[in-house]
């Protein structure tokens, strides 16, 4: 999968190859998700819900199912709702 991320890359805004295209249209699997939540980075502001990393991690057993329909339904929908294409971006000054 990794070279093929490389190779997305090269591509420069052509289409992408069908092999590479029906990968990133795939339905999400639980383990890729479980990777994902594991991944993540600690200690970090929360996003735009308020919702910490840990909170995912520490409430994985509980949640995971919602959270994979939730994240399968918006890809066959092919719809992302207003909140879920922002971010916000914070500057502290160090002192």
């Amino acid at each position: 999968m990794v070279a093929q991320v490389y190779e997305v890359q090269r591509l420069n805004g052509t289409k992408l190859p069908q092999d590479i295209n029906e990968v990133m249209c795939a339905t999400f699997g639980l383990q890729e998700l479980k990777i994902t939540v594991q991944k993540g980075t600690r200690n970090k502001f929360p996003g735009i819900d308020g919702i910490t990393h840990e909170f995912y991690i520490v409430l994985w057993d509980t949640i995971n199912f919602e959270l994979i329909k939730i994240y399968n339904t918006l890809l066959q929908r092919k719809y992302l709702t207003h909140s879920l294409m922002l971010g916000i971006i914070v500057c502290f000054h160090k002192v």
